[in-house]
């Protein structure tokens, strides 16, 4: 009775082990067909992501750091990081000193800037580009911040030789640190968002304190805001995103504590094909226009929720890419309101808000220009003047 028993039982596990192992095998292949199915599609939506600016290859990205200095800046900038890094070293909050002397100003700053660094910042910026060599898995946080250091010293300096009387220098200066937003602002990756907003805040705060001592300042105004450079493209600002989030799904592992799968090469090029689907129903259809961008928030919001329901990918992408759409807006907003004032008197279309589509709203004494989409408050012309100042909603020349 017993050797009965232990027969049938020993048939009822190798039947059950059967069984599994049967299951076990099936769900591999499903998987592997899954997966290479998905891998098949690959070259059709690289291509189609590429056509959309989200290429999959570094080489496609249209940024070369191997230039030389005569026309990338990124070299003479990293020179510039010792010293740099000394200026904001000084204090802890040296950087927050800064910008409130930039908005407001009170005689000379406190702290004495090395005119031979300004030289050489301004010299660094002369250069039209500015790419850096960038390690696809990781941020470039550090690089980026750095850039936004020397843009705040740079117009601090224009800030204080405009308070001395050296106006010729406050505006050579002031353009430098326009010129070094512009060059933030050719990033990539969306830290650029954030840090080209930044610099172009204390850039146009700094040329409208430098205006503010001019008899006439038109021609100031203009080429400043020529040399910020185009308007923010969140597209473009993006367009690398794709790269980096292949490279951190090539470093990473699918299993934690170092386990690797079987065929964990198939399982991440699947993941990679999974990925460029999520990019190519979000961003890939993000318009260009600025008064698209609140329907690209939109569609970035629903990216970041997607993409947070899948836990297999969500480690891999970059975190609240909707924020990166309302920064770019605000920036151009800021942007156009300083090209209102800028080009008041010029032969050349008057700029809109980019919330409205609507004219700008202009002081009584034509010093400021006010967004009303902004601020989403509706105001007659004069309602405010020339002297606000200091805040995202209006930009003005301060009174000297």
């Amino acid at each position: 009775m017993e050797a009965t028993w232990t027969r049938r039982t020993t048939r009822a596990l190798l039947i059950g082990v059967a069984l599994l192992a049967t299951v076990a095998a099936l769900a591999v292949i499903f998987v592997i067909q899954e997966a290479s199915r998905a891998i098949a599609k690959m070259p059709d939506s690289a291509e189609r992501a590429r056509l959309a600016g989200f290429p999959t290859k570094a080489k496609d990205l249209a940024w070369h750091p191997e230039e030389g200095a005569t026309t990338n800046a990124w070299p003479l900038y990293q020179q510039l990081v010792p010293d740099v890094d000394e200026v904001f070293g000084r204090t802890q909050n040296q950087g927050r000193a800064m910008v409130g002397y930039v908005f407001d100003p009170e005689g000379r700053y406190p702290d004495p800037i090395d005119p031979k660094l300004l030289v050489r910042i301004e010299a660094a910026s002369k250069p039209w580009r500015c790419a850096f060599p960038i390690r696809w898995g990781e941020s470039t946080f550090g690089r980026i911040l750095r850039l936004t250091r020397i843009n705040l010293l740079v117009c601090c300096g224009a800030v204080d030789a405009s308070q001395a009387g050296d106006l010729q220098r406050a505006q050579d200066l002031a353009a430098a640190g326009a010129r070094i937003a512009a060059h933030i602002g050719q990033g990539i990756l969306r830290e650029s968002v954030w840090a080209r907003s930044r610099a172009d805040r204390v850039a146009i705060a700094t040329a409208c304190q430098v205006a503010a001592r001019l008899s006439d300042p038109s021609d100031f105004l203009l080429r400043v805001h020529n040399d910020l450079g185009p308007e923010p493209v969140l597209r473009n600002n993006l367009s690398g995103e794709v790269v980096r989030t292949y490279a951190r799904i090539d470093r990473a592992g699918l299993l934690p504590f170092g386990l690797q799968l079987p065929f964990e090469d198939l399982g991440k090029e699947a993941l990679k094909s999974k990925a460029l689907d999520v990019y190519l129903a979000y961003p890939a259809k993000a318009s260009d226009d600025p008064l698209k961008l609140p329907e690209t928030a939109a569609q970035l919001r629903e990216m970041d929720r997607a993409v947070g329901k899948r836990q297999m990918i969500s480690r891999f992408f970059p975190r609240s890419l909707e924020a990166a759409a309302w920064i770019s807006l605000e920036n151009v907003a800021r942007r156009r309101l300083f090209e209102a004032l800028a080009t008041q008197g010029k032969d050349r279309p008057e700029p809109k808000d980019p919330y409205t589509a609507k004219p700008f709203l202009y002081s009584r004494d034509g010093r400021a220009a006010k967004s009303p989409g902004l601020d989403k408050k509706v105001e007659r012309p004069g309602d405010f003047t020339g002297t606000s100042q200091g805040d995202d909603l209006i930009v003005a020349l301060a009174t000297s």
